[in-house]
């Protein structure tokens, strides 16, 4: 059997094999003829040849299931229009890959960093294996995502190595090898340079607005056991959905236009790459038709968008139309107050910690009084 007829004997078994994944006769022919025509094609990317691997196979593999196996994964379509944080995690063998993101909505000017965490779950050293060419960044994930039903895909960087003792070489080549000690837990924060492989035209183009699917991705077979030309069988794979949007949609933040009528207070917060419309919860506010009491919030209304902020990175308090005469802020444990901080310019610093937070900020003004809501994620 000559090298191409071996690497078409390899692909039809890696298709038939596929774990969690049952494919029709039709859609099998279909997968296998995705990954031919890819083979056949030059690699345009950075001017980097083709690696046809098993572990070029292997990541071709995952982006067919992407595209003809999502209805397995249904359960985490993002039906509801929500910015909280988005995870999903998966176990084999003891092993569990979790997969988290800040939120389900992007704009196409915000960073995207992905949070990968490998648990071991057994009382035994295990050894897990990730498909990554000898040109690319080691990580404890192979970390993918494609523009949804579009041939265009891009793998994401490790943000940092750094204190990963657990990356210990390479099997054949292609493969980083990852040890995990005994009920041991280790992550990583990988980050998007928002790009994308087209490839059909072969060609590196920028994201654009739409649906994507972000797929963590490790392989649990003993690659050192087995020779070159075998297939893994033992895939491990989590996914998510996420959307990119046009930042500047007018209905994304407050305006001078949609906010010249009314009584409310209009807030944005912005860091310098991100903003968000601030909650209102309790207010009494008044105009000259009269005055206008609200009711607080629910915790399940208070601040369905949250504002992705850098480490003790600024954040400044957009007031439209309305400015406060004075302006108290609190932190919030379980919706108690900290202690209160008067602010004597409309902007704060957020925590050096990493992690999420929520604020009360009380506003007395000209009209009345108002209580806003604003939740923060530092990276």
């Amino acid at each position: 059997m000559n090298r191409n007829n071996e690497k078409q004997h390899n692909l039809e078994n890696e298709l038939k094999g596929l774990s969690q994944v049952s494919l029709t006769e039709a859609e099998s022919t279909e997968a296998f003829q995705i990954i031919m025509n890819r083979i056949s094609k030059t690699n345009k990317q950075a001017n980097r040849r083709l690696y046809v691997t098993r572990a070029f196979v292997t990541t071709s593999t995952l982006f067919v299931i992407a595209i003809i196996g999502w209805f397995i994964y249904s359960g985490i379509s993002p039906e509801h229009d929500s910015f909280r944080s988005a995870s999903n995690s998966n176990q084999l063998d003891g092993i569990e890959l979790d997969l988290t993101i800040d939120k389900k909505h992007y704009s196409l000017h915000e960073d995207l960093i992905a949070n990968v965490t490998l648990t071991n779950h057994t009382n035994k050293q295990r050894v897990i294996y990730v498909p990554t060419s000898v040109e690319e960044e080691e990580g404890i994930a192979a970390v993918m995502i494609e523009k949804r039903n579009e041939t265009a895909v891009q793998f994401l960087d490790p943000k940092t190595n750094l204190g990963l003792p657990n990356i210990n070489g390479r099997v054949f080549d292609d493969y980083v090898q990852v040890t995990l000690g005994a009920n041991e837990t280790i992550e990583q924060k990988f980050q998007w340079n928002k790009a994308l492989f087209n490839q059909e035209a072969e060609d590196i183009v920028p994201a654009d607005t739409g649906e994507y699917i972000l797929s963590s991705f490790v392989v649990l077979d003993d690659l050192q056991a087995q020779t070159e030309d075998d297939e893994p069988e033992k895939q491990l794979i989590t996914k998510l959905t996420l959307n990119l949007y046009d930042k500047e949609k007018p209905h994304d933040l407050y305006t001078e236009e949609a906010c010249a009528d009314t009584a409310i207070v209009c807030v944005n917060a912005r860091t310098k790459d991100n903003a968000i419309k601030v909650s209102i919860g309790s207010s009494q506010l008044g105009n000259e038709e009269g005055r206008m009491i609200m009711g607080d919030s629910f915790e399940r209304d208070i601040n369905t968008e949250t504002l992705l902020v850098e480490p003790h990175g600024t954040i400044t308090l957009e007031f439209i139309h309305h400015y406060p005469e004075k302006l108290t802020i609190y932190q919030l444990d379980h919706h108690e107050r900290g202690e209160g901080k008067e602010l004597e310019l409309p902007s704060f610093q957020a925590p050096e910690k990493s992690g999420y937070y929520t604020y009360e900020i009380d506003g007395v003004y000209s009209n009345g009084h108002a209580i806003h809501y604003l939740k923060i994620k530092v990276k």
